[in-house]
């Protein structure tokens, strides 16, 4: 590639870092979702910082605010490196009265800063496009938000004599603050509040989903648990480690949900040929269902941490073979007992749907009286899977 392209591309490349950084959010008050833009001459590098400007910009039409981009967009590229802001355009919803109002800008300021952390003592106001029934009287309740409102020449906000309350014929180096002091944040305080707040965020995924799972899993029974061969029931059940595990729930929060839990596992039958014994070694199916609850702790992009306590019933049942020992039939045979089951483990998300799972479960489980060479269902299980939420 020869110099002059690279250099186009370079030029391309800076242009897109400091010219089309908006991004489309959204905020929730009063339970209905509120979208807006939040759109920057800053490149990425710069916004990682604290400290910048922030203005909020309420717009009477979502389809103008392009135009009100446009107009913030400095065309001279050194000039629009210097305007170190945050613009948020935002159509406010219908609320009931004015103190509603200040309400959700007070809320609309505080979320923002939790991803952006600008300087809170210096965010303006543009009511430029739409009109609120401000009073005099609730100027004071704004003020301790916005260092600065911009109003039309002819607002009757003017009326109040405000300090606060400008038109575009202010001064640009005149200093506005807001009434109420807050403390400034530094670079490593804003890092390790954006990585909180973004996992909070992510986590956000899970809050009011179903999701079910379903995984296939190496099953190990511990050796205490080990018995010797059934010669009952022709059935080494310590020997099999297939085992399928379902999950089905409901996440009642970003944190915390319930959970329907089945397992299953099963053998065929197989040709036994010892010296002492032969014949044709009956199957056998272990069957668990129960509930529980999980919690995921921690989420990061598309990974989250989770953990499952779950217990029920388990049951073991052997089926009867066709072969015989010393002259005795293979015989069914059947046990159940109450599991306790405690599993961690990572999930990836493919998309809002789909996810992958893995997991580590341990099971405790023991039975009255010995079945298929085990004397209870205690062990781990690693399990790998794919699940889907919605």
């Amino acid at each position: 590639m020869s110099n002059m392209k690279i250099l186009i591309l370079l030029v391309f490349i800076l242009k897109l870092t400091y010219y089309n950084a908006q991004e489309k959010r959204s905020f929730t008050f009063n339970n209905d979702i509120i979208e807006y833009i939040c759109f920057t001459n800053m490149s990425s590098g710069l916004q990682a910082f604290p400290n910048h400007n922030a203005k909020i910009i309420l717009v009477k039409d979502d389809t103008i605010v392009n135009k009100y981009i446009e107009l913030v967009n400095i065309k001279n590229q050194s000039e629009a490196r210097k305007d170190h802001t945050f613009y948020y355009y935002v159509k406010l919803p219908r609320l009931k009265n004015v103190n509603h109002y200040i309400t959700f800008l007070q809320k609309f300021v505080k979320t923002n800063y939790r991803q952006d952390f600008f300087d809170r003592n210096k965010v303006s106001l543009s009511l430029k496009e739409e009109t609120i029934p401000f009073s005099c009287s609730t100027l004071s309740r704004l003020n301790l938000t916005f260092a600065k409102i911009l109003v039309s020449k002819s607002s009757s906000l003017l009326d109040c004599k405000s300090r606060f309350i400008v038109t575009d014929n202010t001064k640009k180096n005149e200093s506005f603050v807001t009434s109420e002091k807050y403390d400034i944040t530094d670079h490593e305080s804003a890092r390790q509040q954006r990585e909180y707040y973004k996992m909070i965020k992510d986590l956000a995924y899970w809050r009011k989903t179903f999701f079910l799972d379903i995984s296939l899993g190496q099953n190990f029974i511990n050796s205490a648990y080990k018995t010797s061969f059934d010669e009952e029931t022709l059935v080494d059940i310590s020997d099999t480690k297939s085992i399928w595990q379902f999950n089905i729930g409901y996440m009642f929060s970003n944190k915390f949900g319930g959970l329907l839990d089945f397992g299953f596992m099963s053998s065929k039958e197989q040709d036994i040929n010892f010296s002492t014994l032969s014949g044709t070694a009956s199957g056998f199916v272990v069957f668990k269902l129960g509930f529980g609850i999980r919690y995921i702790p921690f989420a990061n992009k598309n990974w989250s941490i989770y953990g499952d306590l779950k217990g029920g019933s388990l049951n073991v049942k052997t089926a009867g073979g066709s072969g015989s020992i010393s002259g005795s039939n293979v015989t069914e045979s059947s046990e159940a007992n109450n599991y306790l089951g405690v599993s961690i483990g990572a999930i990836h998300r493919l998309g809002k749907v789909v996810f992958l799972k893995s997991n580590f479960e341990y099971t405790n489980s023991s039975f009255e009286n010995n079945i298929g060479s085990i004397s209870g269902f205690t062990g781990y299980t690693i399990n790998l899977g794919i699940g889907f939420s919605f």
